[in-house]
């Protein structure tokens, strides 16, 4: 996959940022600051070192680069704006919670940008006991909608994203049975969920569902019944550990298609599948990259000059959107 793909992803996180600049700009008084130059403190909670740090570690240099254009312009009502980072290892509940009570009671920061789904409940109670708005900065759902008034999505809606590849499934591959392959994360279920929901509503079978724990590597157990069950297709709903078992159903035989979201394009799982995701692996992933603003093109050209490593594909794999 090509550059554009972190590029998208980052733009998403800035639309956060610039989302949260234009609210402290209207809301000034919630600052408790006093002082003109002193800074305005932002928390950001990504995977910097788990099975997603790829993607955490992109939305980190996307940060920086908002961060140096908000701060050149004279950051939020004259305070410079300084953002502090915290590990929230493989987007798992307990650290992205344990981060933001730190980032909160002891860093006192004034909002936090986040991209693990898991926990945000957790983080509800602490967003509307401390008045500190979260910014779940990738992810969108129904089910986020509910999470009162101190959280917010202003990524990618994640229900459709699981509906997508079951379109694509039934129209365009002609298939009729499918298995999932699903990890135990808030995030992965509910993409999962949105694929069987509307897989089933098109007239497909499900034959089969099976769970793993977020950063497991061996699936062949799973994955045997899978390949036993009759499926033409697996929806594997991962956060970037799926190139391990898109590899094993290919050793155990299974020759049919491997579906998913937006993980499926992280370089990990190009890294252990190799050549077996050409032509049969298709994912749903962000729109428009070539309806940039000329802000968001702006951004882009500002993240390839200091992209030092390709944290994605850097070819073009079977994509949805």
């Amino acid at each position: 996959m090509n550059k554009r793909i972190i590029i998208g992803l980052c733009l998403v996180l800035v639309v956060g940022l610039l989302a949260f600049k234009n609210y402290q700009n209207n809301k000034s008084k919630v600052l408790g600051i006093s002082t003109k130059n002193q800074p305005i403190k932002i928390g950001a909670i990504y995977d910097l070192s788990g099975v997603f740090a790829d993607g955490g570690k992109a939305f980190q240099e996307g940060t920086q680069i908002a961060l140096e254009e908000i701060n050149s312009q004279g950051g939020i009502n004259g305070h410079p704006v300084e953002v502090i980072y915290e590990d929230g290892k493989d987007l798992a509940a307990k650290p992205t919670v344990d981060a933001a009570q730190k980032l909160i009671y002891i860093n006192k920061v004034s909002a936090i940008l986040d991209i693990s789904y898991s926990g945000l409940s957790s983080l509800q109670n602490l967003g509307e006991q401390s008045k500190t708005p979260i910014l779940d900065v990738i992810d969108a759902s129904d089910e986020m909608a509910a999470l009162g008034d101190w959280v917010f999505g202003v990524g990618l809606y994640d229900n459709g994203q699981g509906a997508l590849p079951a379109d694509f499934a039934i129209n365009d591959l002609k298939i009729k049975k499918a298995a999932l392959l699903v990890g135990k994360d808030e995030y992965l279920l509910t993409v999962g969920n949105a694929f069987e929901k509307r897989f089933k509503e098109l007239g497909g079978e499900i034959t089969a569902r099976e769970e793993f724990v977020v950063g497991e590597t061996d699936f062949r157990t799973q994955l045997t019944k899978i390949k036993n069950s009759g499926a033409e297709a697996i929806f594997f709903a991962h956060l970037g550990e799926g190139g391990y078992g898109i590899k094993q159903a290919n050793e155990l035989g299974f020759k049919g298609y491997f579906l998913g979201t937006d993980p499926m394009s992280i370089a990990d799982v190009q890294r252990a599948a190799g050549s077996v995701l050409n032509d049969r692996t298709f994912f749903a992933l962000w729109r428009n990259f070539d309806q940039f603003t000329p802000e968001q093109k702006s951004f882009a050209e500002k993240y390839k000059a200091k992209m030092t490593k390709r944290r994605f594909f850097n070819r073009t794999m079977d994509r949805l959107s």
